[in-house]
């Protein structure tokens, strides 16, 4: 195995190209001849539902509201709100309108790059996609996908894990080009009545996910090993980020266990904390709030340079950003 080169961080992308009065797009083995004038954002629209399936796009349409699924429950509100800002100081162009991305359409567009990233990369199983359609399996499976894209964008193959005996050693293996592999775990702080869960959404958050971390230590694969976490915090009005008293809890979770140390290593190589709540601004501006980095300096299996963490940290470090076009 060679050392990684600054040159395999990166996911590539085939450019859209206009041909014979279409936009002709290309998603890994897959061409999609489409109008001239679509964006990518309206494609990643599309690819959402394709994702999911017609038969299963059709079928929740027709539910009563209550017992939709979340990502149907976007789409309305996002055609919704851009029907509702097609107006002309909105106007671009002829029947084209730029407004900021409210919360619910960056929701829907980034599971849209998330998954169009993903399947540019490995092809996804079908037992994430039935989890992704599932009700109750949508917000585990949402934030694996986000993981899974994000490795993909920093220049990964994905390998997701399959269960063995009930049991997985993590999420999935990412392979770089160079055949450095590393094992990732992304664990999701579920709540009541947010992303398809049961239940009120309460009236006060913490950031209580010592349990998701203990149960991500314990996996412990046989290779340099990344742990992510979302905290699904709603956002703090007024408050920065690094003055969220959010910060004092997640300062505790990790004080409650032993410093690592030669004689008592860390299991993982680095924790990521994100908070990607974007749905919790509905139609007002989403604000992505910034991830926290925990790099081991004891960490059980070295990786080779700082280069691999680095990377996965610049693309997190733009996780919010889709581009205008492709």
């Amino acid at each position: 195995m060679s050392l990684p080169t600054e040159d395999e961080f990166n996911l590539r992308l085939v450019p859209s190209i206009l041909h014979q009065g279409k936009r002709v797009r290309a998603v890994r083995k897959k061409v999609f001849s489409r109008p001239p004038t679509e964006t990518f954002h309206e494609f990643l629209n599309l690819w959402v539902q394709l994702a999911f399936g017609e038969a299963w796009w059709r079928e929740q349409q027709s539910l009563r509201v209550e017992k939709q699924h979340v990502v149907i429950k976007w789409s309305k509100a996002v055609t919704a709100w851009l029907t509702a800002n097609q107006i002309d100081k909105n106007s671009v162009g002829d029947k084209l309108w730029s407004v900021q991305m409210s919360g619910r359409a960056q929701s829907l567009l980034q599971l849209g790059f998330d998954l169009f990233c993903l399947q540019q990369a490995d092809l996804m199983p079908d037992s994430l996609v039935e989890r992704l359609r599932n009700y109750r399996g949508f917000q585990g499976a949402r934030y694996e996908v986000a993981v899974a894209s994000i490795f993909a964008r920093a220049g990964f193959r994905i390998q997701f894990c399959e269960e063995e005996e009930g049991k997985k050693i993590c999420e999935f293996i990412a392979t770089l080009r160079s055949g450095l592999r590393v094992a990732v775990e992304a664990k999701s702080r579920h709540r009541p009545g947010i992303l398809n869960e049961k239940g009120v959404p309460p009236d006060e958050y913490r950031a209580d996910f010592k349990k998701l971390y203990e149960k991500a230590r314990k996996k412990k694969p046989d290779l340099p090993f990344v742990i992510f976490i979302d905290a699904n915090l709603p956002p703090a009005p007024n408050i920065p980020w690094e003055e969220s008293p959010w910060l004092q809890d997640i300062k505790g979770i990790f004080d409650d266990f032993t410093e690592p140390s030669l004689d008592q290593p860390d299991p993982h190589n680095m924790v990521v904390i994100t908070n990607y709540g974007s749905f919790f601004y509905g139609d007002d501006l989403a604000k992505l709030q910034p991830a926290l980095y925990i790099v081991s300096e004891f960490p059980i299996r070295q990786l080779p340079n700082e280069r691999v963490l680095n990377a996965i940290q610049r693309v997190v470090e733009r996780y919010a950003t889709i581009p205008r076009e492709v």
